[in-house]
């Protein structure tokens, strides 16, 4: 297989499949911009490339596609052309990697998957001692998010604060949250939770807390229970941050102790999040009664209440996690927020 041809240029590293097309792009670089565009900053040294430009300014979408009961048009030719395919069905461009049958539909998808075979990592990340690289340029955009700190993929679902830095992710906490099956899964698991809990506590269920101060809506607690010496917050996590992301459920908690700030509430906030299934232990799955476990949670809140110790202001007990070597592996994941991990206990160790 030959090489690919990286232009050098600055600003530009476009691949190219040969050295007679490197050599021929190389060439572009050279030339003055002859055609401006009066509306934008756009300039090139090609009338065709600019005519097709000018196209992005207007709603004229003059290429349309003649399938029957098909209404998509382009302002591209190429658009189009593109297009006609997801009808046909053809796959005109084909790896040529020895033992690769793979096709596509377009050019660009086939320059993707051949970075999948070689080590070349084009798309560097600038930011300051970070030295990431990457073979395709949609995980570079990605990567760029978590120096930023945008999660611009936001659940639109009422009540639910959710945020990814990928559509992907949305769509799978879509899928596992809000699904008409899920959310049955869900109520049937929180309801076997009730029933043991509203043994023993009075626990409220389904409890909203207003986050408007913070400029979002609302975040919803499975139970809640109130003393005068602690309030707990216990959450059925049957996914163990895993759908939510580890992110948002450490940015909820943190959210919610705001909440006790902004309205001046002094009494300690004990978070209480209970896996209702299986779990593993130095990666060995590990299914416990469900009852048992529960009157393990319901020791650990009886404790807390009859403890003569000052309380600190919040606490996060994890109940029933994957375990390492005596660790919550939970607390490994890169988006753990530092400033909660000193006030984490794992209810095995109590």
């Amino acid at each position: 297989m030959s090489n690919k041809y990286v232009c050098n240029f600055e600003g530009c590293n476009k691949v190219l499949l040969s050295k007679e097309r490197l050599n021929k792009h190389i060439i572009n670089h050279s030339k003055v911009n002859t055609y401006n565009c009066d509306i934008c900053k756009y300039k090139t040294i090609k009338i065709a490339d600019f005519k097709r430009h000018l196209l992005i300014h207007t709603d004229e979408r003059p290429f349309k596609c003649n399938y029957e009961n098909c209404n998509y048009s382009s302002k591209l030719k190429a658009g189009l052309k593109n297009h006609i395919r997801t009808h046909t069905l053809e796959k005109p461009f084909k790896c040529s990697y020895e033992n690769c049958n793979m096709k596509f539909s377009q050019s660009s998808h086939l320059k993707r998957h051949i970075l999948t075979h070689t080590n070349n990592k084009l798309y560097k990340c600038t930011y300051e001692n970070c030295n990431t690289s990457f073979k395709q340029p949609i995980h570079l955009k990605n990567h760029i998010l978590t120096h930023t700190g945008e999660r611009p993929f936001k659940c639109t679902y009422e009540n639910c604060c959710f945020c990814s830095i990928t559509k992907t992710n949305l769509n799978r906490h879509i899928k596992k949250w809000h699904s008409e099956e899920n959310i049955k899964w869900k109520k049937e698991t929180e309801n076997n939770t009730y029933n043991i809990l509203s043994k023993y506590f009075n626990v409220l269920r389904e409890y909203y807390i207003n986050l408007n101060f913070k400029g979002k809506t609302y975040c919803k607690i499975d139970f809640v229970y109130n003393t005068s010496k602690a309030i707990f917050y216990i959450e059925n996590d049957e996914y163990q941050h895993k759908s939510n992301e580890v992110y948002n459920e450490t940015q909820r908690m943190l959210d919610v102790k705001d909440y006790f700030v902004f309205n001046n509430i002094k009494t300690p906030l004990i978070w209480i999040r209970y896996n209702p299934h299986s779990f593993k232990i130095n990666g060995r799955i590990t299914v416990l009664k469900e009852e048992d476990k529960l009157i393990k949670v319901v020791n650990l809140i009886e404790t807390i209440l009859d403890t003569k110790d000052d309380l600190k202001p919040m606490y996060i007990y994890y109940c029933y996690y994957d375990i390492k070597n005596n660790n919550l592996e939970v607390l490994n994941e890169a988006d753990y927020k530092e400033e909660l991990k000193s006030i984490v206990y794992n209810l095995n160790e109590i």
